[in-house]
């Protein structure tokens, strides 16, 4: 599970950024985008980049499924981005409380469902700041 975290942490993300030409950030932050794709709100502290990491790290590393079940709808994406590389992670939340941790090129995707408090958690990313 510590190798699972370390990996989100460092960016476990299909959509792994390799261009040096974009600035580095002086902090860890995650922006949160509704089902439409807009920007709703950006996590900067570090309680709530605390709570995203170990949650991830915790369900992606018990997670047995690599597909998202037929018929999830989108809530929200999460990108996660890490201030050491330039480099992100990106998760989504559906409405029937799955979450979908899309990893590095050669780890499949993980799976997992919520319980209800941290799909709570989850579904209000404006309780963190």
């Amino acid at each position: 599970m510590l190798i699972l975290t370390l990996l989100v942490l460092g960016g476990c993300s299909s959509n792994q950024s390799q261009n040096t030409s974009q600035p580095t950030h002086s902090y860890d932050y995650i922006q949160v985008y509704n089902n439409s794709g807009e920007k709703i709100v950006t996590l900067t502290n570090k309680k709530a980049i605390g709570y995203f990491s170990d949650e991830i790290g915790s369900g992606g590393g018990n997670a047995k499924m690599h597909k998202v079940p037929h018929g999830s709808k989108l809530k929200l994406k999460y990108v996660g981005h890490q201030k050491n590389s330039n480099i992100t992670s990106t998760w989504f939340v559906y409405t029937n409380k799955y979450v979908k941790l899309n990893p590095l090129k050669h780890l499949p995707t993980s799976v997992w469902k919520l319980d209800q408090h941290d799909y709570g958690k989850f579904s209000s990313p404006y309780s963190f700041n």
